[in-house]
Order: structure tokens, then C-alpha cells, then sequence
């Protein structure tokens, strides 16, 4: 046995270099993370002072300006584009109303003269020939039934004598 140790006593432990030092944070946690990293706590905002509130304070004057002067401007354009669409409606609207006149004034020619045709018929006699102008002989498409028989009895029949 050694001097030093006393046969009834146990031996002391020795202190092993992992147990003196401090504990790794390889782990779990780590002591500090890198700038930017998500574990990293948040920055505390700055405090603004007088000047760079001044600054900022500038800064949307001029943002509020542009956006006001832009809208201003889109407004106009607007306004513009809705005047230019009225007046067109307008003008499309009388040229409308004149074709729609010209139209009933040639339709109303067009039967007036029809009626005095008719008139010219009947006081001549010749009844037939009115009632082939009232009727419609044109076949107004292939599947219709053909006139042709109706337009030779017509003929015929506005052909003799009263």
C-alpha cells in the first residue's frame, strides 16, 4: 500500500478534466447564434429622434403628394374617357334615331304609293291584279312550298278581261 492512503479509509476520487470545466453547448442550446438566424432574438427598434422623425415625417409628404397627384391625374383621365364615351353615345344615338326616320318616312312613301296602286287597280277592274300585288309569290326559302301554280292563276286571271 501506498504511505499515503490509510488501509481503512477508501481512496478519494480524483476530479477527471470534464468535471472541472464548464459544459459543452454542442447540444441543445447554443451560446450565441449567428446574425440573421431565427433562434437569434429580435433587435429592439431604435428610438427615432427629432431628426429622423423630421426625416420621416418628409419623406410621406412626398409619398402622400406623388399618390394624391396620381390620383388626380387618373381622376382626369377618367373623366376624359367617360366624356368622350357619352358624346360618342350621343352621336350614336342621333345617327340611330335618323336611320330609324329615314326608314318610316321611305316605308311610309313606299305604302302610300302601294295604296294608290291598289286604288289604280280597282277603279280600272282589274281586281286580280291588286290582289297579286297584296300577295307575297317569292318562295321565301328552299323548303317552302312552291308558288308557282298561285303566280299562274294570278297571271291568268289578271289577264282576261273583266
Amino acid at each position: 500500500m501506498n504511505e499515503h492512503q490509510q488501509p481503512s479509509s477508501p481512496a478519494e476520487p480524483h476530479p477527471t478534466p470534464a468535471a472541472t470545466s464548464p459544459p459543452a453547448s454542442e447540444g441543445f442550446i447554443a451560446s450565441s447564434s449567428p446574425e440573421g438566424s431565427p433562434n437569434r432574438p429580435p433587435t429592439p427598434p431604435e428610438k427615432p429622434s427629432s431628426v429622423n422623425a423630421a426625416k420621416v415625417d418628409e419623406l410621406k409628404r412626398q409619398i402622400t403628394s406623388r399618390t394624391a397627384a396620381m390620383d388626380a391625374a387618373t381622376k382626369a383621365k377618367e373623366e376624359k374617357i367617360i366624356t368622350a364615351a357619352q358624346v360618342y353615345l350621343k352621336e350614336l344615338q342621333a345617327r340611330r334615331e335618323e336611320e330609324v326616320a329615314a326608314a318610316k318616312a321611305s316605308h311610309k312613301q313606299e305604302q302610300h304609293a302601294d295604296t294608290k296602286q291598289i286604288d289604280d287597280y280597282r277603279e280600272r277592274g282589274a281586281v286580280w291584279g291588286a290582289v297579286q300585288m297584296l300577295v307575297d309569290l317569292q318562295k321565301p326559302n328552299q323548303y317552302s312550298k312552291s308558288t308557282e301554280m298561285m303566280r299562274s292563276v294570278l297571271s291568268t286571271l289578271s289577264a282576261m278581261p273583266p
